[in-house]
């Protein structure tokens, strides 16, 4: 698409909600390939909040940063959000000519007559057996985001989803949509620096040395459907098994909920650390010298430690889920969910039988190369611009 009135292409990327973990290093991975691709003649312009990692980018030429303010306010973050969509993004549309927009973060309303896009990653949007788990007043919150997303579906050309399974549950949902529903799979993230696979191997080996304490390690931050309890019920179900073991989890204790669940660890004494919100670097750190991922969660619309850790080469156990599996193909060592018995025996395993955790790094090593790297995720992207 063009703007008619110059050779100079403008595309809007709207990621200003995009504050979780996950979110936010898959959109710092976008803006940073956005800038080694901006020019003269590609211009982005990349509305961010003005918070965290965020506040510390520097535009550069071609590339046009955006920061809005943060509110705390529950009621003052739903009227801003409004704003953005209603007034902001479309008097930036006019003003810089955009040719289209992409919305990173399920929700794009603006009406402006210009090519939308709009990635769909909250699974509470698409999953009635998700919501259903949820407490009266947060499903009444979700209920709310599934109608802003119906609009955005009248409003938008195509939808981004991470996985086959999302894309066949919004079929199923939404049967009516009748843009474009297109799959792009998340990257590892470039600052987590992948490992080559000779580095990934002799990680393998090093760890398939050293297992007298089984390290599993969950990569998460908490919200209900990522179900942390369950660690609590395995820990205890490995200490009678005899196997010795840690389990590490990402937690930040300020997230709501996160807190009472910490404090229950600690008053049980089980063999579970919180290492707090990790950085790149640290979290690179943690695959390392982790034994394996473990990742109880009931619903994800990709689940990006999922690809990192078998990046890694760690065996990654998860539930007999539909987007587990699709992510996971033949590598994951899969239990039913919330079976307690039946994954503490698959640690075991992993734990006490060498040739069976080397053929499951393997497999992991193995899927992993299914996915794309940074770079082609991002020209992806641009070439549904």
């Amino acid at each position: 698409m063009t703007n008619g009135q110059s050779d100079r292409m403008n595309h809007l990327f709207n990621l200003y909600n995009q504050l979780g973990a996950g979110p936010m290093n898959l959109s710092l991975g976008l803006i940073e390939g956005l800038r080694e691709r901006a020019s003269t003649e590609r211009v982005f312009h990349v509305v961010v909040p003005d918070d965290g990692p965020y506040a510390r980018l520097e535009p550069s030429p071609g590339l046009n940063l955006i920061r809005l303010p943060r509110w705390q306010s529950v009621w003052m973050k739903m009227a801003y959000r409004l704003y953005l969509e209603y007034v902001t993004l479309p008097r930036l549309v006019r003003r810089a000519k955009v040719d289209s927009v992409l919305a990173f973060g399920n929700f794009l309303l603006a009406p402006v007559k210009t090519g939308k896009c709009v990635l769909l990653h909250h699974p509470y949007l698409f999953d009635d057996d998700l919501l259903a788990r949820l407490p009266a007043s947060a499903r009444g919150v979700e209920r709310i985001k599934r109608l802003a997303f119906r609009l955005t579906l009248r409003n938008v050309d195509r939808v981004v989803v991470q996985s086959e399974y999302v894309r066949d549950r919004f079929r199923a949902k939404w049967p009516g949509f009748r843009g474009e529903v297109q799959v792009l799979g998340n990257p590892v993230s470039g600052r987590l620096r992948r490992p080559g696979r000779v580095e990934a191997e002799a990680l393998v080996a090093r760890r398939t040395e050293a297992r007298d304490v089984f390290t599993l390690l969950y990569v998460s931050r908490f919200y209900p459907h990522k179900n942390h309890v369950f660690l609590l019920s395995l820990s205890q179900a490995l200490e009678r098994k005899g196997v010795r073991h840690r389990i590490l989890v990402t937690l930040d204790a300020r997230v709501e909920g996160a807190s009472e669940l910490l404090e229950r660890v600690a008053a049980s004494g089980l063999s579970i650390e919180n290492l707090g919100e990790l950085d790149q670097a640290a979290l690179r750190a943690r695959y390392e010298a982790a034994h394996a991922l473990i990742f109880p969660s009931r619903s994800e619309t990709f689940g990006n430690p999922l690809v990192e850790a078998m990046c890694f080469g760690l065996p990654v156990i998860a539930p007999d889920l539909e987007y587990a599996r699709t992510v996971l193909g033949e590598a994951g060592i899969h239990y039913a969910e919330d079976a307690v018995a039946e994954c503490a025996d698959a640690v075991a395993r992993l734990a006490r039988d060498e040739a069976h955790y080397r053929a499951a790094s393997r497999r992991s090593l193995e899927r992993s190369a299914a996915f794309p790297d940074p770079a082609e995720w991002v020209e992806r992207y641009l070439a549904l611009l």
